[in-house]
């Protein structure tokens, strides 16, 4: 039976004391650099892996810890995020109470984050170069927002834990954390009904990669079922949309509620005479974030903040099982929705 590599063979081998690898090893300001790139690189060498039984008890402590108002440093995740998709702290999109929510739960357990932006032209290229660095920059987990239908380089990739935001890598298969999308569709239709309202019509744009898509539009079919066939309305379905396709659509097939995740349909409302909500409800699959001129959109809520929060406790737990690299099992966390009463709808 192999014998396992332990902090106190690195520090033989290397020369140093235990306590210096162990410091070493979590990028403890107090090593020098070449200490800790020369620890590193003999760690490798020699197999070693953390024992996640210690970084069990490592998390025990941090958290009495901090019950003591101490800071504590368990370790950085990278945050990989394509340039479009930056977290902009000064507003409150989708994207930046995501960030929110991984910011607030890596502090929490103890972790630092840092983002890594990524040009989208050339999205393969750049992971490969950003994973080489976070290797030599001795980062233990990657929380990743890519391009739909990414596949990602393998080299690296067994020295971090990994977790994707959505179903955007296409291969390996990894940890992912997404809205529950089914449920999503399934609640806004049921509010709709609730409210009154028959012909329920989706609108999207089309993106044939999409999991997204193709989940949202699978449970319209699904929940239009339960309406009279007369009521169901055809999906409106455009490679773009704009006002006059989506006001000849209305006239044509006279919806009395839409449903999109398209929220720019409201500014829409008087420029193309929508008369939302007094007419026309409108139900935002993505509400909670976006307003109106004239308040909230009704809708549901992905809950960015929670997926967020999610997607660093799906690391915390990899690092302490040791499950880095390509999962054996794959996990994949869905966060339920939340139901916001909005001024887009009334009682129909």
């Amino acid at each position: 039976m192999k014998k396992r590599v332990t902090l106190q063979v690195i520090a033989d081998k290397v020369g140093v004391t235990k306590a210096t690898v162990s410091m070493a090893l979590r990028n403890h300001s107090r090593i020098s650099e070449s200490t800790q790139l020369k620890v590193k690189e003999v760690a490798e060498r020699l197999g070693y892996r953390p024992d996640p039984a210690l970084a069990a008890l490592v998390s025990h402590t941090s958290r009495v810890r901090r019950k003591r108002n101490k800071k504590v440093h368990y370790g950085t995740f990278a945050y990989l995020c394509p340039d479009s998709k930056l977290p902009n702290r000064k507003t409150s999109t989708f994207h930046e109470r995501r960030f929110e929510g991984i910011m607030s739960r890596a502090e929490t357990l103890g972790y630092h984050v840092e983002i890594f932006p990524l040009q989208e032209k050339n999205l393969a290229k750049e992971l490969k170069r950003t994973c080489s660095v976070l290797y030599h920059r001795g980062f233990t987990g990657v929380v990743l927002q890519a391009g739909v239908g990414t596949d990602l380089p393998l080299e690296h990739i067994e020295h971090f834990a990994w977790v994707t935001l959505g179903y955007s890598v296409e291969t390996p298969k990894l940890h992912v954390i997404a809205p529950d999308y089914g449920r999503q569709m399934l609640e806004t239709c049921q509010i709709a009904l609730d409210r009154g309202y028959r012909r329920l019509g989706y609108v999207c744009v089309e993106n044939s990669k999409s999991d997204t898509a193709k989940n949202w539009e699978a449970h319209f079919v699904l929940a239009q079922q339960s309406l009279f066939k007369k009521d169901r309305l055809p999906i409106l379905c455009v490679d773009e949309l704009d006002g006059d396709i989506l006001k000849m659509w209305i006239q044509s097939w006279k919806p009395d509620c839409i449903i999109s995740s398209i929220n720019k349909i409201m500014k829409w409302n008087d420029v193309y005479s929508l008369n939302i909500p007094k007419r026309l409800g409108f139900l935002s699959l993505n509400a909670g974030i976006h307003a109106s001129g004239f308040g909230k959109v009704s809708g549901v809520s992905q809950r960015p903040y929670a997926i967020g929060m999610a997607a660093i406790d799906v690391l915390h737990r990899a690092i302490l099982a040791n499950d880095l690299g390509i999962p054996e099992i794959r996990k994949i966390v869905m966060i339920d929705p939340d139901r916001v009463d909005g001024k887009t709808i009334c009682s129909h």
